[in-house]
C-alpha cells in the first residue's frame, strides 16, 4: 500500500524534498565535524572565558576564590561608575580601540580614584592617559625574564617575572616609574592619574593560563590588582568584542546552526506543499469585447493626448441632448433659455443648470484646459443629469442633493 506522502507528492516535489533533506543532513554533519571555533581551544586572546593556554580563565577564577568581588565588564567605558574609587578595571590584551569619548571616560574613572591594570602592549597603552608604547621585534611566544628595578608594592615578593614583551614604554615621564625591564625600554610601568593609578604591562603573559605559574608572575598579578578588601574588580571583555547582548551569547552556541536548519526545513515545506493549499483556480481575464475595455481605451487616449476640451464637449452635447429630449424643446436653444425652461418645468432640482451649461460651453471652447477643471465640469453635468433623472438609471439622489450653482463653481 503506498504511503500518504507518495500519494500526495508529485515526483518533482519529492525530488525537491529529498534534495533539501540531504542538504540539511550534510550541513548538520559539517557543523559537528567543523563547528564554530571553541574560544577555550587554541592560544587565542587572554579572555576570562577561555580555558586555552593563552586564555585568562585561571586568573579570573583565582580572583573569585581569593575573596575578590570580581565581575566581567561587557559595557562601554561610558557606563563605568561615576566615581572610580574602590573599583579596579583590568584590560587583558584588548583587541579593539577606544573612541575619544571612551578615553575621556577612562580619564575620569582614574581621576576619581579608580585603578586600571592594562596588559597587552600598544593596544592597551592607547587606552591610558599619557600612554604610549613602541613595538619590539621578538619571536611570537618567546618569553624573557625580568628582574625588579626597584622596591614597590607591585614588585613585592615578585623579584623576577617572565613576560612576552610585545612592546616597550616609549617615553617615561617624571612621575612614571619603570618597575621591570631596562630604563630605556621598560616593560612594566606604573604612575598616578589624579587619585587613581595605572599599571601597564608590555604583554598579558603573566595572567594567562600558561604563564601565570611561571617565575613570580602570580605575585605580580595579585600585587597589580591590590588587596581584595573593599574593592570591586571589573574584568573587561568589551574590548574583546563581547558587547553584552543576547546575540553575543547565542552566537557561541549551536543555536544559529539550528536556526539555519529549521529555516531550510521551512523553505522545503513551503516549496513542497505551499502551492497545493486551496483550490486551483484559473486567473480571471477581462474580455476585450467588454464595454469597459472600450471605456478604458477611450479614456487612455484622451489622457495621453491631454484632450480635456473635447471630453467636456462630448459631455455637454450628451447633457443638452438628454435635457432637450426630456423637455421636448429644440436643441438650438442657448444656455440661458434652456436653463430657464428646465427651472420652470423641473423645479428646484434644475436651479443652476443655466450657469453650468454656460461654464461647460466656455470650457469646451478653450484651447488649453487643465484636467482638474475639465473633470469638475463633467462631474457637474453628470450630477445634474442624475438629479433631473435624465439618464433613466436608478439612483439614490434626492432633489435636495442636486448640485447648485455655488457648489458647481467650487467644484
Amino acid at each position: 500500500m503506498p504511503s500518504a506522502l507518495s500519494v500526495r507528492l508529485a515526483p518533482g516535489d519529492r525530488k525537491i524534498l529529498f534534495i533539501l533533506a540531504a542538504f540539511c543532513l550534510a550541513l548538520a554533519a559539517a557543523a559537528l565535524v567543523i563547528g564554530p571555533v571553541n574560544p577555550q581551544e587554541g592560544f587565542g586572546i587572554p579572555s576570562s572565558y577561555s580555558y586555552g593556554p593563552g586564555g585568562a580563565r585561571a586568573a579570573y577564577v583565582l580572583l573569585e576564590e581569593s575573596g575578590y568581588d570580581v565581575a566581567r565588564w561587557e559595557k562601554s567605558p561610558l557606563e563605568l561608575p561615576s566615581r572610580g574609587d574602590g573599583t579596579i578595571l583590568i584590560f587583558s590584551e584588548p583587541v579593539y580601540t577606544a573612541g575619544e569619548e571612551e578615553r575621556q571616560a577612562l580619564v575620569r574613572f582614574l581621576r576619581t580614584g579608580g585603578r586600571i591594570v592594562a596588559t597587552g602592549g600598544i593596544a592597551a597603552s592607547t587606552l591610558l592617559p599619557e600612554g604610549g608604547a613602541i613595538s619590539k621585534a621578538v619571536l611570537p611566544g618567546e618569553t624573557q625574564s625580568y628582574a625588579a628595578l626597584l622596591p614597590s608594592p607591585i614588585t613585592r615578593d615578585a623579584g623576577e617575572i617572565e613576560l612576552v614583551p610585545e612592546s616597550a614604554w616609549a617615553h617615561l615621564e617624571s612621575r612614571q616609574l619603570a618597575l621591570y625591564g631596562a630604563q630605556s625600554e621598560p616593560v612594566v610601568v606604573t604612575y598616578r592619574v589624579g587619585d587613581g593609578r595605572v599599571v601597564w604591562w608590555a604583554g598579558a603573559w603573566p595572567l594567562t593560563n600558561l604563564g601565570i605559574s611561571a617565575k613570580q608572575n602570580l605575585q605580580l598579578f595579585l600585587n597589580s590588582v591590590g588587596p581584595p578588601q573593599g574593592v570591586k574588580v571589573l574584568w573587561d571583555e568589551y574590548f574583546h568584542g563581547e558587547r553584552g547582548s543576547l546575540w553575543s551569547y547565542l552566537k557561541a552556541t549551536p543555536v544559529p546552526w539550528a536556526g539555519l536548519q529549521l529555516g531550510l526545513f521551512a523553505v522545503a515545506v513551503v516549496a513542497t506543499f505551499g502551492r497545493r493549499w486551496g483550490p486551483a483556480m484559473r486567473r480571471r481575464t477581462e474580455s476585450r469585447l467588454s464595454p469597459l475595455e472600450f471605456v478604458d481605451t477611450l479614456g487612455a487616449l484622451y489622457q495621453r493626448a491631454h484632450a480635456a476640451p473635447p471630453a467636456v464637449r462630448v459631455s455637454l452635447q450628451r447633457f443638452r441632448f438628454l435635457l432637450t429630449r426630456r423637455l421636448g424643446l429644440a436643441a438650438s436653444l442657448d444656455a440661458k433659455e434652456l436653463g430657464r425652461a428646465a427651472s420652470a418645468r423641473l423645479g428646484r432640482a434644475a436651479e443652476g443648470v443655466s450657469e453650468a451649461l454656460t461654464r461647460a460651453e466656455m470650457a469646451a471652447a478653450q484651447l488649453e484646459l487643465d484636467d482638474k477643471t475639465a473633470l469638475a465640469t463633467v462631474r457637474t453635468l453628470d450630477g445634474y443629469a442624475e438629479a433631473l433623472r435624465l439618464t433613466g438609471r436608478p439612483h439614490a439622489a434626492e432633489v435636495s442633493s442636486a448640485p447648485n450653482h455655488k457648489g458647481a463653481r467650487n467644484g
